[in-house]
């Protein structure tokens, strides 16, 4: 088994307002450079591969919809994943596209 160490931060460049709430401690914060951090026990003879990601992707894909994505490419022999998370990139970049022409033709 591999011990894995997760951080989770989320920041916002230029939005000093949010970053700044008085009354609140860092980790109260709303936006925090302060990791969430978690330990996840990774066991190769069940666990297919794992999916690291900034929120960007996870606000346009859900856990189950990146997984239907990666699985078939690497059952597939893709092995250079740096092509895979180009793909995952340019499949956002379409579906958002999509959605704000959407948007814009509805109104």
């Amino acid at each position: 088994m591999i011990e894995f160490y997760f951080h989770e931060y989320f920041s916002v460049i230029g939005d000093h307002a949010y970053k700044q709430s008085e009354g609140l401690s860092a980790e109260e914060q709303m936006i925090t450079a302060l990791p969430d951090v978690r330990t996840l026990m990774i066991d190769p003879a069940e666990d297919e591969f794992m999916v690291l990601a900034c929120d960007g992707i996870w606000n346009f894909m859900s856990s189950q919809e990146v997984v239907d994505f990666v699985r078939p490419r690497i059952q597939d022999g893709q092995t250079k994943l740096s092509q895979i998370c180009e793909e995952v990139q340019y499949f956002i970049l379409c579906r958002s596209d999509m959605l704000v022409w959407k948007t814009a033709n509805t109104i």
